[in-house]
């Protein structure tokens, strides 16, 4: 497999003649190699019926010679090398002694430059079985891939490529079917309940033309299995810019989760240890500041006996949503839900944040007075969160606008401030746990609040966005709620 240094020589020349000079068609590939290689070269080019075309003939051949690869090397002494899973054969006549290792270094430079100059360039022998081969040379590239890739196109949604990774994640083939189709490929969201075929990533993307990323769902396989699966899916465009459909890629996250299951013990483990001497602590502290009131202490002794129970209460806080955190993550949102007047809740909370202002910056548009059934506790503890957020995140003087409506079947609560905003690079990963915006560093957080809001709303068969034009231009945070949020 050694290959001497006048093979590397030939190789090293044939490299810089397809780099620096770019030949322009096969036929000028086939010069390309003849006057590198200085051996008769030829090109064949495989049918849709599975025979060779020879696109670059030699002086006295037939411009229709067609054979099969056997006949290509039958009766005399040539290298074959076929490249493209076999789509083109190069042949060298008279035989060049050609090693192994030189045929297969050989066979990666022609993979490339066919493969650039397919983008741009159609021999004109070849423009009847383009499409075919365009389509093979696809498959191909997909499929040693490693994540799930499928192809569907506008405006049906119709799937027209799905690579091997895929179909052994579903266990089956992606057959050729719309989005109406979708709904027998066990796709479910992360409650278990069954995703309509119109809220699938191609059939969103075709119908916004914008990408749909990071979409967790579970994946129900014909042998029972359940497995969780990320999907990010794009537009596709032709050259003019028109939408033509949507590629969308599914990876198995396994893995990932018992990598946070396993996190979220140690989490769980590490609160349940720290719960009892921060008790101790917070019940010591209690007790000395009493006494030291009885006992008439100086200001300076009773503010740090005060500031060990702030921060006792701030720290049993934090482990209370360490705990819910990871009981979300294990599925273990536990919603009690009960019919409530939620345009009141929201009016109530508003109440009391502005109440406990020097001068109240909340201001409220109640457009509707919908009854929802909902865990009010945890609601209670979303908009709280929210408003917190809006406060915490704007300026002094600045005023957060709170807006309630009734759109069709859904209610949607809307919070609007006009404070530090968020950068574009971070709206995609807002709602994910320990993530704060790079701009927010300043103000105290942990990371967990909105990933714990949005698992929240989603117990509740809702959906929460966020809006923002950048950096200074605030922000807004719309949850919506189907009128029924939860089954009674």
């Amino acid at each position: 497999m050694n290959i001497t240094s006048r093979e590397w020589a030939m190789i090293e020349d044939f490299s810089r003649r397809i780099t620096t000079e770019a030949p322009q068609s096969l036929v000028a590939l086939a010069e390309a190699l003849s006057a590198a290689f200085q051996v008769e070269v030829t090109i064949w080019s495989r049918t849709a019926a599975g025979e060779y075309h020879c696109v670059t003939p030699a002086v006295g051949q037939p411009d229709d010679q067609m054979m099969s690869a056997e006949q290509a090397l039958n009766g005399e002494k040539a290298t074959l090398i076929f490249i493209y899973e076999a789509f083109y054969a190069v042949k060298f006549n008279p035989a060049h002694k050609f090693s192994p290792a030189q045929v297969m270094i050989i066979q990666a430079l022609l993979e490339g430059w066919i493969g650039r100059l397919r983008t741009s360039y159609v021999e004109p022998h070849e423009h009847e079985n383009f499409g075919d081969l365009h389509q093979s040379l696809l498959q191909s590239i997909i499929d040693v891939l490693p994540e799930g890739v499928v192809v569907g196109l506008a405006p049906d949604g119709r799937l027209i490529l799905a690579n091997r990774q895929a179909e052994q994640l579903w266990q089956h083939p992606l057959h050729a079917v719309p989005v109406a189709g979708y709904n027998h490929f066990g796709l479910h969201k992360p409650d278990g309940t069954r995703l309509p075929a119109g809220d699938s990533g191609i059939a969103r993307v075709i119908k916004t033309g914008e990408p749909f990323l990071k979409h967790e769902l579970i994946l129900r396989r014909p042998d029972g299995s359940e497995i969780p699966i990320l999907a990010n899916t794009s537009p596709i465009h032709d050259n003019r810019g028109n939408l033509i459909g949507a590629v969308a890629v599914f990876q198995d996250i396994t893995g990932w989760k018992l990598q946070e299951s396993d996190r979220d013990n140690a989490i769980a483990t590490i609160v349940h240890d720290l719960k009892n001497p921060l008790t101790t602590i917070r019940g010591s502290a209690d007790l000395l500041l009493r006494r030291a009131k009885t006992e008439n202490r100086s200001e300076r002794e009773l503010n740090r006996l005060q500031s060990i129970i702030a921060q006792s209460d701030r720290m049993r806080d934090y482990l209370s949503l360490l705990v819910d955190v990871a009981r979300i993550n294990a599925g273990e949102t536990l919603i009690a839900p009960s019919l409530l007047d939620f345009g009141d809740l929201v009016a109530q909370l508003v109440t009391t944040i502005n109440g406990g202002l020097a001068n109240p910056r909340i201001a409220m548009e109640l457009h509707a007075a919908p009854k929802l059934r909902v865990d009010p506790i945890w609601m209670e503890r979303v908009i709280w969160n929210l408003l917190d957020n809006a406060l915490k995140y704007s300026a002094d003087e600045t005023v957060v606008v709170v807006k309630l409506a009734l759109e069709a079947q859904t209610v949607v609560l809307s919070i609007r401030d006009s404070g530090l905003g968020i950068d574009p690079q971070d709206l995609e990963r807002i709602f994910e746990r320990f993530t704060r915006g790079r701009h927010t560093q300043r103000v105290g957080g942990t990371g967990l609040g909105l990933y714990t809001v949005r698992a929240v709303v989603r117990a509740h068969g809702g959906s929460i966005k966020v809006e923002s034009e950048g950096l200074g231009h605030g922000s807004c945070f719309t949850v919506s709620l189907p009128l029924e949020s939860i089954e009674p």
